[in-house]
C-alpha cells in the first residue's frame, strides 16, 4: 500500500515528470535529426572544422603542393613588378651618412651607410607620420647597392 502524505492524498511531484517529457522529446528530435541528415547521432556535436585522423592521400598532397608552387610563382612575379616600379629618388643630408636599416625604427641595426646625394629605389613608405629628431617624417622601405632595408623619409628628396 502507498504511503500517503500526511494531510490526505498522495502528493506527485510534478516537475519530475515535466523533466522526464522534455528530456524524452529531446532526446527523439535528436535522433529524428540524425536520420534525416544520415548521420551518427555523435557527430552532430562534432566540429565540421576538425580533421580526421586518417591521413591524406598521396594525390591530395600532390595537388596541394602543386598548387603552392604556382601561388609562389605568382608572388613572386607580383614582387617583381612591384620592385620594378620603384622610384628613384636622392638623399639629401647635411653632413655625415643616412643610416639604412634593417627595420623601421630607430632602435634596429644598420645594414649600410647612405652618403648624401647618392641615389636609391624607394619602393613604399608607411602611412604613419611623426617626428624623430626634430624632423618630420615617415619610414620609407628602399633599395641602395642592391641592400633593402628601412630608411627616414625627411632625408629623401623627392
Amino acid at each position: 500500500m502507498a504511503r500517503r502524505a500526511r494531510y490526505g492524498r498522495r502528493k506527485t511531484n510534478r516537475n519530475y515528470w515535466w523533466i522526464l517529457a522534455v528530456f524524452f522529446v529531446g532526446v527523439a528530435a535528436w535522433l529524428l535529426l540524425s536520420i534525416i541528415q544520415g548521420k551518427n547521432p555523435i557527430e552532430l556535436f562534432q566540429s565540421e572544422t576538425q580533421v580526421e585522423s586518417s591521413e591524406i592521400p598521396y594525390d591530395s598532397l600532390q595537388s596541394l603542393l602543386e598548387i603552392e608552387k604556382q601561388n609562389t610563382i605568382k608572388l613572386e612575379s607580383e614582387l617583381t613588378l612591384f620592385k620594378s616600379n620603384a622610384q628613384a629618388k636622392l638623399v639629401e643630408i647635411d653632413n655625415g651618412t643616412l643610416n639604412l636599416r634593417s627595420k623601421p625604427n630607430t632602435t634596429a641595426s644598420i645594414i649600410d651607410d647612405i652618403p648624401s646625394g647618392k641615389q636609391i629605389n624607394v619602393y613604399y613608405c608607411l602611412p604613419d607620420s611623426f617626428n624623430i629628431a626634430g624632423n618630420r617624417g615617415t619610414w620609407c622601405k628602399v633599395r641602395h647597392n642592391s641592400v633593402e632595408g628601412w630608411v627616414w623619409s625627411s632625408y629623401i628628396k623627392k
